[in-house]
């Protein structure tokens, strides 16, 4: 038995690349850069909201069960 759909993983991946993007914004803020990543943030926070409702999103998906 499988602990994680597809669906779960690609959530999981998703909403990871989304909490990246909120840590690099928050190094920038913290470290004095003088980068500008707001869009950054707005992407990540954006991911990581999806990623995390990716069960409610998508149908599951079963990958190689036939019935």
């Amino acid at each position: 038995m499988h602990i994680f759909t597809m669906k779960g993983k690609k959530g999981y991946v998703m909403a990871g690349a989304g909490f990246f993007m909120i840590i690099v914004n928050a190094l920038d803020y913290l470290l004095g850069w003088d980068i500008e990543f707001t869009p950054l943030l707005i992407i990540g926070l954006v991911l990581v909201v999806v990623g995390m409702n990716m069960d409610d999103l998508l149908p599951d998906l079963k990958v190689g069960v036939s019935a």
